[in-house]
């Protein structure tokens, strides 16, 4: 690597820890305590309650595995997004976590859910669901909320990429693999 790029290299990475140091400060004065990061704040916490009341104790190291899984995918996803403006999110939880947490620990936790709940149901009718619900519901009110900002993006977008969310974690959770660990 050139000495000029390596540069170019370090001239972008401190634009970017300046645009981070300018967001924390704007979250730190203007968005924390409001009623966004407390909704965020209940949405983050309040499903992960839910999910360790009601989860199928025999499976929860099976499930944890998916929805891990998912919350990986779709954060990874959720930033390239944001990264690439096709929207973004004005609030943070917490300014150095992925763009929307909160949005993205329901959505792994409403597939650990659907995943325990009805076992031999079709992951078709499933995905399908969970691609209709987040698509065309969760995204919509989310935008409402001024919580999500669409620029270059449409709910329609999401769908098929829900779909094959859950079918992966679906697939993922069908998997023999998980057995009991011997001694060796």
């Amino acid at each position: 690597m050139t000495h000029a790029v390596m540069k170019q290299i370090i001239e972008y990475i401190n634009k970017s820890v300046a645009a981070n140091k300018g967001y924390a400060h704007i979250w730190s004065t203007q968005i924390l305590w409001t009623w966004q990061w407390w909704f965020e704040l209940v949405l983050t916490i309040g499903p992960i309650i839910i999910w360790f009341i009601f989860r199928k104790r025999d499976s929860t190291g099976r499930l944890l595995y998916v929805g891990f899984f998912a919350l990986i995918i779709i954060s990874w996803l959720d930033l390239l997004g944001n990264s690439y403006k096709f929207w973004y999110y004005p609030f943070k939880l917490i300014p150095t976590f992925p763009p929307f947490f909160p949005w993205d620990t329901l959505m792994s936790i409403e597939i650990m859910f659907l995943i325990q709940y009805k076992p031999t149901f079709s992951p078709w009718l499933k995905s399908i669901t969970f691609g209709l619900v987040n698509a065309f519901v969760g995204e919509p009110v989310m935008k409402l909320l001024g919580l999500y900002v669409l620029v270059h993006w449409k709910h329609i977008y999401s769908f098929p990429v829900y779909i094959v969310i859950y079918l992966l974690a679906h697939r993922m959770a069908q998997s023999k693999t998980f057995d009991m660990l011997y001694e060796m």
